[in-house]
């Protein structure tokens, strides 16, 4: 008998970590949850902050958006605007900028982390 009782024993501590172990995944989900709200909504005031900041130089009622996109192209073109953007990365400790161009094909240039 006292194997049975044993077994018992074992299910029962079973059933109580299974309970447990569903609490803590859980509690991990939520976790995982208000982590990207809190990453999802710091993204959201950078780029309302950052736009403002255009906005201030290129007011959207004066330029359309191609027009925006096409000076956004010429000034992130601009060798010294990309050297001082790998300034500013440098002193952050951050990977640098390259300038990539697609052969043949028109429009802004990308720029790339490397």
């Amino acid at each position: 008998m006292p194997k049975i009782a044993n077994l018992e024993e074992l299910i029962s501590r079973e059933e109580k970590l299974t309970a447990e172990l569903k609490k803590k995944q859980d509690a991990l989900r939520s976790l995982k949850y208000q982590k990207s709200e809190l990453e999802r909504k710091k993204r959201t005031r950078r780029l309302c902050s950052h736009g403002g900041q255009i906005e201030y130089y290129l007011p959207p009622e004066k330029f359309s958006d191609e027009e925006f996109e096409r000076i956004l192209g010429i000034i992130f073109h601009r060798p010294e605007v990309i050297e001082i953007l790998n300034e500013s990365i440098r002193n952050r400790g951050r990977k640098s900028i390259k300038k990539e161009t697609d052969a043949g094909q028109s429009g802004p240039v990308q720029l790339r982390m490397i």
